[in-house]
C-alpha cells in the first residue's frame, strides 16, 4: 500500500494517466480525495490531494472531519522574534503589510513576498510553503514567524522536539 500527497494539480500533470493505469495494471486500487489541513484541526488553510493505493482492495479516505476551522492567533509568540517597524520595510513589503492591517486589524499576518491580501488571526494561516514569506504584524511592527509557530500552522504539539540539525537545515534552506 501507499499514500501520495500532492498538489491537486497533480492531476493535470500530461503521463497522470499513464502513472495511474501502470498502479491500477500492477493490481492497486486507487482512491483519490483533496483534503484541506484546516478541516481536520491544523491552523493552516492548506488543499492536498491524497492518493491512496492498496493491492486488492480500495480504502476509504475520510471526508473532512469538521467545518470549523482552527484560528492561527492562538499559535503566536508574542513575545519571541525580532520586531522591526514597518516603516522600515521595504517599499512593496510595506505596501502588503499596510493593506493587511488596514483589512485585519492591527495585529494579523501578511506575505512577505507576494501580493496576498493577509489573513485574520481568528482565520487559519494558508498554505505554507519552502520560502519564509509569512510576517506576524503587531500594530506598527513585524517579524517573521518562529520556527514553533511554522511547525504549530503544521499541526505539530509544542511537545514535538525539532532537533536542532534539522533546525540548522531548514534555515540553510531557506538562504537559498
Amino acid at each position: 500500500a501507499f499514500v501520495i500527497e500532492n498538489v491537486p494539480q497533480f492531476t493535470q500533470w500530461r503521463l497522470y494517466p499513464v502513472w495511474r493505469q501502470a498502479l491500477e495494471t500492477l493490481g492497486y486500487q486507487l482512491t483519490e480525495q483533496l483534503l484541506t489541513a484546516s478541516r481536520f484541526g491544523v491552523p493552516q488553510r492548506r488543499e492536498r490531494l491524497f492518493i491512496v493505493g492498496a493491492i486488492g482492495k480500495k480504502i476509504t479516505i475520510p471526508q473532512q472531519a469538521s467545518a470549523a476551522e482552527p484560528a492561527f492567533g492562538p499559535s503566536i509568540e508574542w513575545d519571541e522574534g525580532r520586531w522591526r517597524p514597518i516603516a522600515d520595510a521595504p517599499i512593496a513589503a510595506k505596501t502588503r503589510m499596510l493593506a493587511a492591517r488596514a483589512r485585519h486589524g492591527k495585529r494579523c499576518l501578511s506575505q512577505h513576498v507576494t501580493g496576498h491580501p493577509g489573513v485574520g488571526l481568528s482565520e487559519p494561516i494558508r498554505t505554507i510553503t519552502t520560502k519564509d514569506q509569512w510576517v506576524v504584524i503587531r500594530d506598527d511592527e513585524y517579524r517573521p514567524l518562529t520556527k514553533r509557530e511554522y511547525a504549530r500552522a503544521m499541526g505539530f504539539p509544542d511537545s514535538y522536539n525539532i532537533p536542532e540539525h534539522v533546525a540548522e537545515l531548514i534555515s540553510e534552506v531557506r538562504r537559498l
